[in-house]
Formats: C-alpha cells, structure tokens, sequence
C-alpha cells in the first residue's frame, strides 16, 4: 500500500539560494531517548549539506514508514507537528551545515490496527518528486492502514528542538 506525500511547498530561492536538491543532502535520524514517553518518543530527522554548494530548505517533510517486511510503504503520510519551537522559515545550508525536523511518533501497540516492523522511513522534501529512505535508530512498529498516523513532522529549522 502506497500512501501520497503532501509535502509543504517549495522553498522560495532567496538571494540566489536554489532548493536544495536530493543528491545535495545526507539523511539520518536521531533518537531522542530522554525526551520520550508516556507512549509517545521523538526522533531528529537531521539533513546535511554534503553539497560543495549552499541551498536551502524549507517547510515541512513528508514522513512515511517503510515495512521491513515487504519494503513498502505503510500508514498514512505524516501530518505536520505545529510549529511549536520553531516557525516555518527558510533555512540556507552551507556545505556542511545541517537542518532538523523533529519527529514525534506514537506507539503503534496503542492503536487498533495490524502492526508491521519499521526499520526504514520514506522522507520527501517539499521540491522532491520522489522519497529517499533513511534507517531508523531502532525498530519500530507502524500500522497497517491508511487512517492511523504514528508520525508528525515539524518544520525544518536551524537547529534541534530543546525541550
């Protein structure tokens, strides 16, 4: 089953600054241990220019879970997670410089639905056409069904969210 990301819109150049583009960025997440639970756990989605390039960012990601079963995609896209810590701006990254959206997900067992294991997820960009897929700190479960959303993105930003 494969769900449609609705990502934000496109980052607006500014001062000559393109979007950055997928082969421009390294994806990788970050769990955030002392910040969860209650049944809820937050996770950084970190992008790093490895460009020689600076681009920009903006908006927020569209997060799908990834089965580790069949490798599809599972649940419904992630809605966006207010932002609470950050507005929604855009975020110029040097090479090297990094942008984070912090992940806020539930967990699957408190649902009504047929859980499947996570250990990937799919991430689109506001200007991408296609996901890229990051590994996940640590396997997960995820739901079997297109109405239940175990993750919410929040908006890139220039640095992680301290709570």
């Amino acid at each position: 089953m494969t769900a449609s990301p609705t990502p934000s819109p496109t980052p607006t150049a500014s001062a000559g600054v393109a979007a950055c583009g997928p082969n421009q960025l390294a994806l990788s997440l970050q769990s955030r241990p002392y910040d969860s639970g209650a049944g809820n756990f937050f996770w950084d989605l970190q992008l790093t220019n490895n460009s020689s390039v600076e681009c920009a960012v903006e908006g927020y990601p569209a997060i799908s879970l990834v089965s580790a079963n069949s490798g599809d995609t599972i649940g419904t896209v992630s809605p966006e997670e207010p932002g609470r810590f950050f507005p929604v701006a855009l975020v110029s990254l040097a090479p090297g410089a990094s942008a984070f959206s912090l992940l806020h997900l539930g967990q699957a067992g408190a649902y009504s639905c047929t859980t499947v294991p996570v250990t990937e997820l799919a991430v689109t960009l506001p200007d991408w056409a296609d996901p890229r897929r990051v590994a996940t700190p640590n396997q997960i479960d995820g739901c079997d069904d297109t109405s239940t959303a175990i993750v919410r993105s929040g908006p890139l930003a220039p640095d992680r969210v301290v709570f």
